[in-house]
């Protein structure tokens, strides 16, 4: 994979996550939907859906409302979940930080205990 896709797949996780992909949501907020593209416990997100699916496997996932990336500036990319962190710290990639030049190189991580990011590389 390009390090630019990578980087791109872990901002829209990050974003995902930010907008609360994995928080407790009432249910009415999610869905069991049928999905069998990939195998269980992975996470898709389709931007144009606006939507993250957690596969659970059997055909089926989890679907949950997300917040993704401006038109055009969206990305696509595979990568994967490295670990669970306490209040991780999070580096905006150079393409965030170009647009948006107030941003510190380093976001202090915060209450946000068991969210999960994906390797920065």
């Amino acid at each position: 994979m390009q390090p630019g896709l990578r980087t791109a797949a872990r901002f829209a996780l990050v974003t995902a996550l930010a907008a609360g992909a994995f928080a407790p949501l009432p249910v009415a907020a999610r869905d069991i939907v049928a999905f069998d593209a990939v195998a269980a416990g992975t996470i898709v997100v389709r931007t144009g859906e606006r939507r993250l699916y957690y596969v659970l496997g059997d055909g089926r996932a989890i679907r949950y409302p997300v917040g993704v990336g401006k038109a055009g500036k969206q990305w696509s990319g595979q990568t994967y979940v490295d670990g669970k962190y306490l209040r991780p710290a999070w580096s905006p990639p150079a393409e965030i930080r170009r647009d948006k030049p107030f941003l510190p190189a380093v976001i202090a991580g915060g209450d946000h205990a068991g969210r999960r990011y994906l390797p920065s590389t």
